[in-house]
C-alpha cells in the first residue's frame, strides 16, 4: 500500500509520517513544495506539489492507495478530482468530511467502531503499534459520552459560518 501524505512537513503531517514509517508496511510518499528543505526521513518518497495547486497533484497521486489529506478549504474539490480520478481508495480527514463528500458527489458518515474491529481496519498499515494507538490516541473519543453530531446547524442552533466570516464578526473581541 502506497500513502500520500500532503502537509508531510508540518506539525502533523511530519508526524504522520514518522508514524507510518516506523509502523512499515507500506511505502510513505510525502508531499512538499521544497524537497531540498524538507528533511523527510530516508525511505519515504518525495512527491513535489501542493495541495493549494491541484494541477502538480496527479503525478504525486499516481498509484497511491490512501492519502492522508491536509486540506486547503478553497482547492478540496479540485483535490478530490484529482483523487478520484487517480483511482485513490481511501482518504483521510475528519475535520473536512462534508466537503470531501460533495467533492466526491457521495455521502460519508462516522461510523462508531469497536476497539477490535478498528485496530483490526488499522494494523494491516501500523502493525502492532495499531492497539497502542486506539487505546492512547483515538480511546479518549468513547470518554466523551456522546454521539458524534454531524452538522454545525445541530450543533449551534445557527447555521454554519466560514471562519472568515466569523474572524470579521467578531474582530472587535481582538482589538
Amino acid at each position: 500500500m502506497r500513502i500520500l501524505v500532503t502537509g508531510a512537513t508540518g506539525n502533523i503531517g511530519r508526524m504522520v509520517v514518522g508514524h507510518l514509517v516506523e509502523a512499515g508496511g507500506c511505502t510513505v510518499r510525502a508531499l512538499t513544495v521544497d524537497p531540498a528543505r524538507a528533511a523527510l526521513l530516508d525511505g519515504v518518497e518525495v512527491a513535489v506539489g501542493s495541495v493549494r495547486r491541484p494541477e502538480t497533484l496527479p503525478a504525486a497521486l499516481e498509484g497511491v492507495d490512501a492519502l492522508y489529506l491536509a486540506p486547503a478549504p478553497p482547492t478540496v474539490a479540485a483535490v478530490m478530482e484529482h483523487v478520484r480520478a487517480a483511482g485513490v481508495r481511501h482518504v483521510v480527514d475528519v475535520e473536512l468530511l462534508d466537503r470531501i463528500a460533495a467533492a466526491l458527489g457521495r455521502p460519508l458518515q462516522f461510523v462508531r467502531a469497536t476497539r477490535d474491529e478498528t485496530v483490526a481496519v488499522l494494523e494491516p498499515v501500523m502493525g502492532s503499534n495499531a492497539g497502542w494507538y486506539v487505546d492512547n490516541v483515538l480511546g479518549g473519543y468513547n470518554a466523551l459520552g456522546v454521539d458524534p453530531v454531524p452538522t454545525v446547524p445541530e450543533v449551534t442552533g445557527r447555521p454554519a459560518t466560514t471562519f472568515a466570516t466569523w474572524a470579521t464578526t467578531h474582530v472587535h473581541r481582538f482589538r
